[in-house]
């Protein structure tokens, strides 16, 4: 039996194994786990995503036929952890993706070694595999390393002195990086009865799909475009006696696809990570679970009994909440 401990470099990761192999002359069994030595990093294969090596096994059998040592058979299992791991190195992710087998190996001589091969990852696809190897032996003749009558059966000698038999290929797991969702939503202002502009936006990674402003009789009254964040809006025409202030509110639901954010900055500030965000499309605003960014709308009056011109109308811009993580959390921003 002949344990060992490997690192891999490959670019910027660092990959560690320990394994160990059990052999009796042609037959040969070996296991080895793999472990990451580095953290996440960028990941240049997938966009907007984070890559590391992914842990994992591999088990190994090896034979040969001792009255044909030409010729020589693998089987192989592999298994490797992780939400997205890409298994075959063909850009799938597969959640914790298994692997089996198997190759065929001719030696025609001993210098050279002819392999093809076939693996099957299930969702994570399949693979075939061929290759040629050199295996040149120091100290030993060429013309005896091209005599195919020297390819004899393996030993524990020769064993001892062979590759050690591995997965070799950095198998790679991936995250997605956390994205921002930033609602900026300006104050406006105006006389009663004139014409403004809602003049919110939402700054995300992925594209809106769609904006739905919904709110008070009398404001919706005034609304201009329906599904605009930029939409003019017609202030409520107030009465010339009024003195309290008006209350009221109008909001917007923000519906996008495969939005995944875990933070939330308003108005470039109050930047929180306490909240995991999650796009999706209903009909139904009852069935959105919402965190508000709220900013103060406000008009005048052309005049009042008390003096007092300003007036406030609160209008909000919605970004639907991951039901699961958002229960609970509210996040509330004010401009003056």
């Amino acid at each position: 039996m002949g344990p060992g401990c490997t690192t891999f470099i490959v670019i910027s990761h660092l990959r560690g194994g320990v394994g160990g192999e059990v052999y009796k002359d042609s037959l040969a069994f070996s296991g080895n786990y793999y472990f990451p030595l580095t953290g996440w990093k960028t990941s240049a294969a997938h966009e907007f995503h984070d890559e590391r090596p992914a842990y994992g096994f591999d088990l190994r059998t090896k034979g040969m036929f001792p009255d044909f040592p030409w010729f020589s058979g693998e089987l192989t299992y592999e298994q490797y952890y992780g939400d997205k791991v890409d298994l075959l190195g063909n850009g799938t992710l597969s959640r914790n993706p298994r692997a089996a087998g198997a190759a065929l190996v001719w030696n025609p001589v001993p210098l050279l070694e002819v392999r093809a091969g076939y693996r099957d990852a299930g969702n994570g696809g399949s693979q075939a595999e061929g290759g040629l190897r050199v295996n040149y032996s120091f100290g030993t003749p060429l013309p005896e390393q091209l005599d195919y009558r020297n390819v004899g059966a393996p030993s524990n000698t020769t064993n001892r002195r062979a590759f050690v038999d591995r997965n070799y290929d950095i198998v790679m797991a991936y995250r997605e990086q956390a994205s921002k969702i930033r609602i900026t939503a300006m104050p406006v202002s105006g006389l009663s009865g004139t014409l403004v502009t809602l003049m919110a936006t939402v700054d995300s990674r992925y594209p809106i799909e769609k904006v739905e402003w919904s709110g008070d009789a009398e404001l919706i009254a005034g609304l201009q475009l329906q599904g605009s964040l930029g939409s003019d809006l017609i202030l409520p025409q107030l009465s010339l006696t009024a003195t309290d202030e008006a209350t009221g509110s109008v909001t917007a639901p923000v519906v996008g696809t495969e939005m995944r954010a875990r933070t939330l900055c308003i108005n470039n500030m109050d930047c929180t990570d306490a909240f995991n965000y999650q796009w999706e499309i209903s009909d139904e605003m009852k069935s959105w679970k919402s965190v508000p960014g709220a900013t103060k709308a406000t008009w005048l009056l052309p005049y009042s009994l008390n003096g007092e011109s300003l007036q406030n109308k609160y209008i909000r811009v919605r970004i639907i909440s991951d039901k699961e993580n958002a229960k609970g959390n509210t996040a509330t921003s004010d401009a003056n």
